[in-house]
């Protein structure tokens, strides 16, 4: 901020466990994007294919629908809507 250079934040993200297993993902997730959209940072979530940590887990198959997270791809459907995820 002091430069005027913007910053990216790259790479965050949890484990499919964290959504699968109820563990707290989605609560996770909110609670950084807001922080993020506070400060009005960019950001990548991670990731879009991976079998630890992506949104659809099955590397196979680019996207396997059966293997979806579903509650991420919502989460991020009304996050870019403008709405509250939440």
């Amino acid at each position: 901020e002091q430069n005027g250079v913007p910053m990216a934040v790259t790479e965050f993200g949890l484990t499919r466990a964290c959504f699968e297993q109820n563990l707290g993902g989605i609560n996770w997730l909110n609670d950084m994007v807001s922080v993020l959209n506070g400060t009005q940072e960019n950001y990548i979530f991670f990731t879009y294919h991976n079998n630890s940590m992506g949104i659809f887990g099955d590397e196979t198959q680019i996207p396997n629908p059966s293997h979806e997270i579903t509650a991420i791809t919502d989460f991020f459907r009304s996050e870019l809507a403008g709405g509250d995820a939440q």
